[in-house]
């Protein structure tokens, strides 16, 4: 039996920007294990969804080294900017509606995350 590749866990005890870096994860792990690497622009949605999951990773480390808020806010602006890449790499491709979907909703959860980590509560863009 396959675990899963965010293992589930009991959302009362996170917090919010937490609970936005779990769902974002959540988000990044469902298309990479999904997608079939057959054609090449699901090998370059791998690529870029595996940069984004690094992202996630490196925001995680910084918080949990309790770096400076600048350095959290430029972790999670990067996170934002690949996120935005990904979703307009994704939205015109021929990935089929569950892709795009959670593409679209890690998308939103990343600029979520960015505006509440940087202080600012920025408009959120919507496609």
């Amino acid at each position: 039996m396959d675990s899963p590749a965010v293992p589930p866990l009991d959302r009362s005890l996170l917090t919010g920007v937490e609970k936005l870096l779990h769902d974002i994860d959540v988000a990044i792990q469902g298309p990479l294990l999904t997608l079939p690497l057959s054609k090449p622009w699901q090998r370059a949605l791998v690529t870029h969804l595996e940069g984004a999951s690094r992202c996630v990773q490196v925001l995680r480390l910084t918080r949990s080294l309790n770096r400076s808020d600048a350095v959290v806010a430029e972790a999670a602006k990067k996170l934002d900017a690949t996120m935005k890449m990904i979703h307009a790499y994704a939205l015109p491709s021929r990935a089929d509606l569950g892709t795009k979907a959670t593409i679209h909703i890690g998308f939103g959860l990343a600029q979520r995350l960015a505006s509440e980590l940087s202080g600012g509560r920025r408009e959120v863009q919507q496609p």
